[in-house]
């Protein structure tokens, strides 16, 4: 197992904790369930961590996609998620700057 810098995470399901910190108040299980199967896929702490939220941000460009093709035509669902994928561009370069 490699070696971690922040506050272990336990490994019960039922009561996730990092550190004292339950998790169940934080983050949503499905996504702490997709970080493990990430990390058994990988091995790397890094991928697994960054892996499902690429994956949630792909489907919500998708499912965009998906509702203007099927609401108007492809390029409106082209351009919906053109859009989409812009605005989170431009918001995650501005909370990166932030700090």
């Amino acid at each position: 197992m490699a070696a971690m810098t922040s506050a272990p995470v336990s490994v019960n399901a039922r009561a996730p904790t990092a550190g004292a910190t339950l998790f169940a108040t934080s983050l949503a299980p499905m996504f702490m369930a997709m970080q493990a199967a990430a990390f058994e896929l990988t091995g790397n702490w890094r991928i697994a961590f960054l892996l499902p939220s690429l994956l949630a941000a792909l489907g919500t460009l998708w499912l965009i996609y998906d509702f203007g093709r099927r609401q108007w035509n492809h390029r409106v669902g082209l351009w919906a998620a053109l859009a989409v994928l812009a605005g989170l561009t431009l918001a995650g370069a501005a909370s990166a700057n932030d700090a």
